[in-house]
């Protein structure tokens, strides 16, 4: 046995010795016993042999020969395996033959791929099944889809009148798939013009239907009404107000508002429409219903004023064969007095001129300048009312009047005045507003109504007419002057509540909301 032939059975031992403790070997107790004997007893000859310093005896050489040659014959071949991956590469496996052979580990399954439809895939690798007499086995592949778990990493945000909003941005934790984020239009206002066969109307240029159209808040728009050849256009109305009787119409955005165009006919069947001299509408008869008016419709009772009289007596208005506007008339009461306190000036009235404080009639236009030094602004209650060097203004309620002489930005105002309860159980709130040069009023009213917990909130012109609260326009176009609001709860328990505002665009069409100080009458105080 030469050294070539030793280390060759030396390299095998350590095989040959696993597989026997395995199991895998189909070795005999006494071969394998034999073996190890002669194999322990010629080792320490190897390094010798190996170095050949030393030589094995005939004997020792020829009984581990022989221990070999018959651990051979007892051994059962082993058979290779080749396992190819995915990727392309392979490893090689060793099992007695007829035996299933231990098949390294798969590939690892591959991250998530999104559909990018709510769904995503992986795919994951396995071994076909072993089969005697086979010995290349390939990697198979199987996709598994399954619906995303989307999880929310963006809540929505709810679109307001001016801002746009979006819808909740949602997210797969396993694939990433991502889902919303889309823009949600701004709510803008919304205008109805109610549809009247007697004429066509328009909203910025487009045909009404009847149904509410969207405007963008705060934008100016306009409405446009058009009597038809047998009609003639009467006015614009809005919660039984006629708010002008110019058939194009312009303001700003912040409302949700109806409006109802006044068409007349020209021809045989008439309308008699009775107002008072403040534009409330008091009621609309056609010509076949005259015939049977018994008596003139009910008027408003106004603080400081006293009703005189109808343009048109009944018997007149029974003559009538064409439309026509019935006026209410108004005058101011004598016997009621007010108290304008303005220290440090002079307070000039009815040609008369007092100092200080002076005592006026009702709806009395006063002007009131400093004493001396020079004045910028002026306040009324406490509330700045207007700008300039001196104030004009009519007075129909007590008044404190104070001026400043600093630097001010004139910017359009609207300041509460006074609440006066009227002997019917109404109330009547009355504010002042002014807009400066270099601003153009648009509109003026109150938004009103009762028994709000938090009325600073409630009473904003975005709530008008949606059940929170009420719209009154002012038809007064003035830019500076007294405006008012006299209504009443029916059943005269709980709190009144009215905040004025106006709407002014700049010299760049710019427009914005300015609003006075919530005013308030409680019924039970």
């Amino acid at each position: 046995m030469n050294v070539a032939s030793y280390m060759t059975l030396a390299g095998h031992y350590a095989d040959y010795t696993a597989a026997y403790s395995a199991g895998q070997g189909n070795y005999t107790e006494d071969s394998w016993g034999a073996f190890q004997d002669a194999y322990e007893a010629a080792s320490s000859l190897l390094t010798s042999v190996v170095n050949q310093t030393a030589y094995m005896t005939s004997a020792s050489s020829d009984a581990l020969v022989n221990a070999y040659t018959n651990l051979k014959e007892n051994v059962v071949p082993d058979v290779t395996y080749t396992y190819y991956f995915a990727n392309g590469s392979s490893t090689t496996v060793y099992a007695p033959a007829g035996t299933e052979p231990a098949a390294p580990q798969n590939t690892a399954t591959t991250a998530a791929v999104s559909n990018n439809n709510g769904t995503h895939t992986t795919i994951s690798y396995s071994w076909p099944q072993w089969q005697e007499g086979t010995t290349d086995y390939r990697e198979v592949p199987s996709e598994n889809t399954v619906s995303c778990s989307m999880a929310v990493i963006e809540e929505a945000v709810e679109p307001t009148r001016a801002q746009a909003g979006k819808t909740a941005v949602e997210q797969c934790p396993v694939c990433g798939y991502t889902t919303g984020g889309e823009t949600i239009d701004p709510l803008g206002v919304l205008i109805t013009v109610e549809q009247n066969e007697l004429g066509s109307t328009t909203l910025n240029s487009a045909p009404t239907t009847g149904d509410a159209q969207k405007v963008a808040y705060g934008e100016n728009y306009t409405i446009t009404a058009v009597a038809a050849d047998d009609a003639e256009f009467v006015g614009w109305q809005v919660n039984g107000k006629l708010i002008s009787t110019n058939p194009s119409y312009t303001t700003a955005a912040y409302a949700d508002l109806t409006y109802v165009p006044v068409f007349a006919e020209k021809v045989d069947d008439f309308t008699v429409t009775f107002v008072d001299q403040f534009n409330m509408v008091l009621a609309t008869y056609t010509n076949s219903e005259l015939a049977s008016l018994e008596e003139m419709p009910d008027t408003y009772d106004y603080l400081g004023y006293d009703f005189t009289g109808w343009s048109m007596t009944l018997d007149d208005i029974k003559a009538l064969d064409e439309n026509a506007v019935v006026t209410a008339y108004y005058e101011k009461s004598d016997s009621m007095t007010f108290t304008v306190n303005a220290p440090g000036c002079v307070i000039t009235t009815g040609g008369n001129t007092y100092y200080d404080i002076a005592e006026v009639g009702f709806d009395a236009s006063v002007t009131v300048a400093p004493q001396s030094g020079s004045a910028t602004s002026w306040t009324v209650n406490g509330n700045v009312a207007a700008y300039g060097a001196e104030y004009t203004f009519f007075v129909t309620a007590d008044v404190e009047v104070a001026f400043s002489g600093d630097d001010v930005t004139a910017l359009p105002t609207v300041a509460a005045v006074d609440v006066t309860p009227t002997e019917n159980g109404q109330v009547r709130f009355l504010a002042t507003r002014n807009v400066p040069e270099g601003y153009t009023l648009l509109e003026s009213g109150f938004v009103y109504g009762k028994d709000f917990e938090n009325p600073e909130s409630a009473l904003v012109l975005e709530n008008a007419n949606n059940g929170i609260c009420y719209i009154y326009k002012n038809s007064n176009m003035a830019n500076d002057g007294q405006f008012a609001l006299t209504f009443g709860i029916t059943s005269h328990t709980g709190t009144a509540y009215a905040r004025a505002y106006v709407i002014a665009a700049d010299s760049t069409g710019n427009t914005q909301v300015y609003y006075a100080d919530v005013q308030h009458f409680d019924y039970g105080a």
